[in-house]
């Protein structure tokens, strides 16, 4: 799988998986030009309207809690980036993409694992992660 069809499946199954329903389509369309994910980058730096009972919020905390927090729900050492300034989305380490996000306070989406476990920051300062049970117990709630 090429790096544009990866981060656009875990683009995909972020918004499936956390956001709003009714915000879906806004939020996607036009994902298939440099315009429109540009658009989504900018999107990041407001709340996006999130589904109830799924997140953590890491506000007060350093990236290194965030990181080891998200190594513990199951995230692998590759994840994806998207983030506000970016020229173009991409796959990078956990340690540096969560390090790019927190220095620039930029809107930003971590993504690691599609559709069950991510990392959310918002130019106001809102630093969330985002997770959804599966069968195997990984990205789970912490204990």
């Amino acid at each position: 799988m090429t790096d544009r069809r990866l981060v656009e499946e875990h683009v995909r199954s972020f918004v499936r998986a956390f956001v709003d329903p009714t915000a879906w389509l806004a939020l996607l369309v036009g994902r298939n030009t440099r315009a429109g994910r540009q658009r989504f980058r900018a999107l990041l730096r407001s709340p996006l309207p999130l589904v109830d009972a799924r997140t953590v919020s890491v506000a007060d905390r350093d990236e290194r809690f965030a990181v080891r927090l998200l190594e513990r729900l199951g995230a692998p050492s590759t994840c994806v980036l998207v983030k506000d300034g970016l020229v173009e989305d991409e796959t990078t380490t956990l340690g540096s993409a969560m390090h790019r996000a927190q220095l620039s306070g930029e809107g930003a989406l971590i993504s690691c694992i599609p559709g069950r476990l991510a990392y959310l920051q918002t130019a106001d300062g809102r630093r969330t992660i985002l997770y959804r049970q599966c069968r195997s117990g990984r990205a789970g709630p912490p204990s």
